[in-house]
């Protein structure tokens, strides 16, 4: 079952509601206060504290790469999925998953999980992070993109934490659109992914 979807609104203002993929999605900008700071989910706090078994999901349309581009991070700066910037160390405008294991969180002990495709600007992607206890696995628009092997489970959050979309409380602001946001209690299979993705594919051809 998904335990999230969309956000929760902490401050009022039109222009964050923009056409999405399946109604209006959420327009962030990190270049003003107007629009684009955060989405706190903070009324399920205390109830994201998957270790083992997980999928992260949205669709993202990114306005450019001038920074890393938080998606969504999950109570913790080591539960981070971001969208890379030009000559980062990793790759080049990347989806990437950022995550401790096994109890580590302390800073150099973190693993980023990096795609293989390089996005564009100014077009839709849906892009999935898995985890089963065994392999992060990275799919962007349907297509298993990445996988790596990390047994054991992902570092908890601390308890007094909440999910952030679109940043990590004001840093690495997302640059572009965001829509259509899930947190799973299970790694979705490859057959769930690429159907999701179906459901709206045509919206981005």
């Amino acid at each position: 079952n998904h335990l999230i979807y969309g956000a929760y609104d902490w401050f009022d203002s039109d222009r964050m509601w923009v056409e999405g993929v399946n109604g209006y999605a959420l327009n962030f900008s990190p270049h003003g206060s107007a629009y684009g700071a955060f989405y706190s989910v903070d009324h399920i706090t205390g109830r994201i504290n998957l270790t083992q078994s997980l999928t992260y999901e949205a669709w993202i349309r990114p306005r450019d790469f001038l920074d890393l581009r938080t998606v969504i991070t999950d109570g913790a700066w080591w539960r981070w999925i971001f969208v890379s910037k030009d000559g980062w160390w990793g790759g080049s405008r990347r989806v990437v998953a950022c995550f401790c294991f096994n109890g580590d969180n302390t800073p150099g002990t973190e693993k980023y999980i990096v795609s293989k495709t390089e996005l564009e600007e100014n077009r839709w992607y849906h892009v999935a992070v898995t985890y089963d206890g065994k392999y992060v696995k990275i799919y962007i628009n349907g297509k298993l993109d990445k996988s790596e092997y990390h047994p054991g489970y992902i570092t908890p959050p601390p308890e007094l934490s909440a999910v952030q979309i679109g940043s990590q409380w004001g840093s690495y602001s997302f640059s572009g659109l965001i829509d259509e946001v899930y947190i799973w209690n299970r790694a979705l299979t490859p057959q769930e992914i690429k159907e999701r993705f179906e459901i709206y594919a045509d919206r981005i051809r």
